[in-house]
């Protein structure tokens, strides 16, 4: 189920609390992929199957041998309107939280 970032844009620029799972996309083959990202060590759902880190779930749906999946799964920020790569929320230093 897809919700709004708008969480993301608040923590990555107020210092407030990330909430997980929330939506992600990545593009290959002409092919938009949509995903949801568990928590900040990178587990990620695509429909009802979890994988363990982001390069897998990016193995799977490409079917690529290799996959840098920080790099090729991405955010919307809400305020700007922009995709980002999740990379960046792995070394930002704030405070997570689980959705309940």
């Amino acid at each position: 189920p897809e919700s709004a970032p708008s969480e993301i844009h608040i923590a990555r620029q107020q210092g407030s609390h990330i909430l997980f799972p929330f939506p992600i996309r990545a593009n290959a083959h002409h092919q938009e992929f949509t995903a949801e990202l568990l928590d900040r060590t990178g587990r990620i759902r695509i429909g009802d199957q979890e994988y363990p880190s982001p390069s897998r779930a990016g193995m799977i749906v490409t079917g690529w041998k290799s996959c840098n999946g920080w790099a090729f799964w991405r955010y919307l920020d809400s305020q700007t309107d922009r995709w980002h790569m999740i990379e960046e929320l792995r070394h930002d230093t704030i405070r997570l939280e689980s959705r309940s």
